[in-house]
Parts: C-alpha cells; sequence; structure tokens
C-alpha cells in the first residue's frame, strides 16, 4: 500500500495486462465506496441517473455519459436497480512504447506521471462524442475475450481514445491542489483505511478518533462535510461490501459472514444489508452465484 488510505486493496488485470473491465446490468442495488488506485478508469453510465463522487465532489450523471477518473483521484459511486453501467480500469503505462517516440513524451508519459488530466465527463453533445463512445465500446468487447489478439485491440482502441482527447485539448495540465483541500483529502484516506483495516472487529468511533487523534465530535463532522456519509454509515458500508464478497465468493454460513464482518447481532446484520442492497443476503448470494 502507498498511503494508509482508500487504496483499493484489488488487482486490476494481471502484471502482463493491467487492465480490468466491469459491466453492471442493475439486477439490484450496489455501492462503490470511496476509493482511489493508481490506474485511470473509464466509466459509462449507459442507462440512469447516477449518484457519483469525484475528489469529494458530487455529481448527478444522466446517461448516457463518459466519465474518466485520473490515477489517485478519490471517488466513489451508487449503483441502483435497472441502471446500466460498465468501466475499464487500467495502468497506463501498458500503452507506453518500446521505442520511445513524440506521442510518448507528450500524451503518454505526462498521464503516467499526473503531469495532465482527463476530462471529467463527456457527453453526447459534446463533439467528440461519436469517436469516443465506439472506440470505448470496442475496447471493453475485446477486453472481455481475454485473449492475446482481443489485448492488442484494447491498447490499440485505449491509444487511440488518449490521441483523440489530446487532439481535442481535452488532456489539461493538472493544478497544483491547494494544500488544505490537499490535508483533508489525505485525512479522509487515512480514515478510511483504519476503517478498511479493522472491519472485522467491534469498531467504534472513538476508535477511529483516537487513531487520528481527534475528538469523536469533530472527527464526525468532518467525515460527513467531506464524504457526504456519516462514520457509522461508511463502516457499515465497508463491511456489508466485505460481507457480499464473501456471499459470492464462498460456502460459509451467513451467520459466520456476519461474524467475520464486525456483527455479532445476525438480524442486525440482516437490516443493514437489506438496507443497502434492496435484499437479503440469502437472496444476494442465489443472484450472485447465478451471475
Amino acid at each position: 500500500m502507498e498511503w494508509k488510505d482508500f487504496k483499493e486493496n484489488v488487482s486490476h488485470g494481471t502484471a502482463a495486462f493491467p487492465l480490468a473491465d466491469y459491466v453492471w446490468t442493475g439486477e439490484f442495488d450496489y455501492t462503490v465506496n470511496q476509493h482511489w488506485h493508481k490506474e485511470i478508469e473509464m466509466i459509462y453510465f449507459e442507462k440512469g441517473t447516477f449518484a457519483f463522487s469525484c475528489n469529494s465532489v458530487d455529481y448527478t450523471v444522466e446517461g448516457p455519459a463518459l466519465a474518466f477518473v485520473d490515477a489517485g483521484v478519490l471517488h466513489g459511486l451508487s449503483l441502483r436497480r435497472g441502471q446500466r453501467e460498465s468501466a475499464l480500469v487500467f495502468d497506463c503505462r501498458m500503452l507506453s512504447f518500446e521505442w520511445y517516440d513524440e506521442s510518448q513524451r507528450v500524451i503518454l508519459e505526462p498521464l503516467i506521471n499526473q503531469k495532465v488530466k482527463l476530462p471529467p465527463f463527456l457527453y453526447p453533445e459534446d463533439e467528440i462524442w461519436p469517436e469516443i463512445l465506439p472506440l470505448y465500446k470496442k475496447a471493453l468487447t475485446e477486453a472481455r475475450k481475454k485473449k492475446a489478439s482481443s489485448n492488442l485491440k484494447v491498447k490499440l482502441y485505449l491509444a487511440e481514445i488518449l490521441s483523440l482527447l489530446y487532439e481535442h485539448q481535452l488532456l489539461t495540465a493538472t493544478e497544483t491542489m491547494a494544500e488544505a483541500k490537499g490535508y483533508q483529502v489525505e485525512n479522509i484516506k487515512k480514515a478510511a483505511t483504519y476503517i478498511r483495516e479493522h472491519y472485522t472487529s467491534k469498531m467504534k468511533i472513538s476508535d477511529v478518533a483516537d487513531y487520528m487523534g481527534m475528538s469523536e465530535q469533530y472527527l464526525c463532522r468532518y467525515f460527513k462535510k467531506m464524504t457526504g456519509k456519516t462514520l457509522t454509515e461508511y463502516m457499515n458500508e465497508i463491511r456489508i461490501e466485505k460481507a457480499s464478497e464473501m456471499l459470492s465468493n464462498t460456502n460459509e454460513k451467513v451467520i459466520d459472514i456476519a461474524i467475520q464482518c464486525g456483527y455479532d447481532n445476525i438480524s442486525y446484520f440482516i437490516k443493514r444489508f437489506k438496507n443497502l442492497k434492496g435484499i437479503t443476503p440469502q437472496e444476494y448470494r442465489k443472484v450472485s452465484k447465478l451471475g
């Protein structure tokens, strides 16, 4: 882990091909908690109205739309039934050339070194939309094939997307974040990492406050202001997120999963799970295993 923060502990792709594809078809509600990763992310909001957060700024995004998340940027997303969404998460270094050239120097290196940033959103009314969206869709389709020839096509499509953004002057110089803002974001990352690392225990707000060196009251106000949710809400979201993974990937009993995720009351666990997912843990397990 590079920082003690929200860094997502998920491998996107493989060492040889660091790209992951995600498709959401809207079978149930799901919350992608605030996190960051070293990879760039392209998100296609295909259908629906989405609650999207990026660097502590909340957006309501009406599909269809494309969002671009730069490496190292905090972001989160609420997904609801009936919505359609997909994403490509990739390490920009995978597009580098063995033979160094001008495109590497002018386009890829600044992105890799975070000297330039991607446009936050693109919409159908944007001039570049008819060119960008088909390339994204082709890249997503090929990425799901998991073949050597498809991987090469993915890289070509992504490179073309970046070249178009450059040609249309949509890659802009990174602004230096104000020190105060940067300090606030780092504190939120620090608190979130503590929660992610201790979700299996009977963690209390006082534990997080002690770790942060803040009073409980100040920490709660601070966290709510920066993330739009309370510490308790975030703790529950992390625990339910981990429980969801275990329901999908193991055959452990629901009560055992609840205990491992910090809940000693099974009724409360089921209630919190249904509030966040819209279905019970048992129903979620059936749906996820069918997918």
